[in-house]
């Protein structure tokens, strides 16, 4: 006996469903996660239009018993799948993504963008000490800084995938630099020709992407990015000079930040000599508030003398510039 229209109807959008709802379930179930909570409700809204596309195939195909309507319906996103990750557009994302892609609301994501071509080294810089020094803050990303010289002519581009800092000597050429991040890039930014001179950036990226529910079935999401930076010139106090520096911040009995490299996990004892790792402000006393001597740049040796922390985690450290 044939089931009912309306059971037909049924079967057909869960079978259409049922793949959709499936992932969602792995995903939210699974460690690693492909879907965040901000794509809920659009993955849901997809998910209903694979069941409706579901019924549809079911009763176009006048079928009369459930269970093959069920397996109809479930043919739909198994073709949506296969289209789409057998139709890659030049984006590396898909044409079919890009036709369904809902994209009712971007929003911000700090994760990592499509990465830069492989990093270039940087030859050795003509003039001792002079450099970039490059953050990107709390969260990594890939972007590239390309070098120019004084007539605008590209000599050097590296690709810097995931650093969160990185100091990079300068060709004895260099008279400029910018930063692209995807599509994205900032001014061009002077170079100081003094030695022993760093210019130092700080990166802002950020990145947003069209919120979809095919990236369930194997679409990667266009994303696009936004890129500054904020340049100053960081020039070492004389060897001897002494002043207070954030040294960084502790959990339990290891540094969660860290901004010099030490001997040990340990907080440093008087006299411990240390490298910083990040452009460190030296000043008159531990706070941000205090006045600023000057700034240590990566690379530059002091010595501890003493060691201050209020709330047992954030710690300052007296030093004397140079060994």
């Amino acid at each position: 006996m044939p089931d009912s229209p309306k059971t037909i109807l049924l079967a057909g959008a869960i079978g259409g469903a049922a793949p959709a709802l499936l992932t969602l379930a792995l995903n939210y179930t699974g460690k690693a996660r492909t879907i965040d909570v901000g794509d809920l409700p659009f993955y849901l809204i997809g998910t209903l239009i694979l069941s409706i596309l579901g019924a549809a195939v079911a009763w176009g195909f006048e079928e009369e018993n459930r269970k093959k309507a069920v397996m109809l319906g479930i043919s739909i996103p198994a073709l949506l799948s296969v289209g789409i990750k057998s139709a890659p557009d030049q984006n590396g994302g898909s044409e079919l993504s890009a036709l369904f892609d809902f994209s009712l609301i971007p929003s911000a994501y700090a994760q990592g963008l499509v990465p830069s071509p492989s990093p270039v080294a940087a030859p050795q810089a003509s003039v001792p000490g002079r450099t970039i020094e490059l953050s990107t803050g709390a969260a990594p990303n890939d972007y590239t800084a390309v070098l120019l010289n004084s007539e605008g002519k590209e000599i050097l581009s590296s690709g810097l995938q995931g650093q969160k800092f990185l100091s990079i000597p300068l060709p004895e050429d260099a008279s400029s630099v910018y930063f692209k991040s995807g599509d994205a890039s900032t001014q061009k930014f002077p170079l100081s020709s003094k030695p022993g001179v760093a210019t130092a950036f700080e990166i802002d990226i950020k990145t947003k992407r069209k919120l979809g529910f095919l990236q369930a079935f194997g679409a990667k999401p266009e994303v696009e990015s936004t890129i500054d930076a904020e340049k100053r010139e960081v020039t070492p106090p004389a060897p001897g000079t002494e002043g207070w520096i954030f040294l960084g911040k502790r959990t339990g009995n290891a540094w969660e930040t860290l901004y010099a490299k030490l001997p040990s996990q340990e907080v440093p004892a008087a006299n411990t000599k240390a490298t910083v790792t990040f452009p460190l402000r030296l000043r008159s006393s531990p706070g941000s508030d205090h006045q600023l001597i000057g700034v240590l740049p990566a690379g530059h040796s002091f010595t501890i003398l003493e060691t201050k922390s209020d709330d047992q985690k954030s710690y300052w450290a007296k030093v004397k510039s140079g060994l």
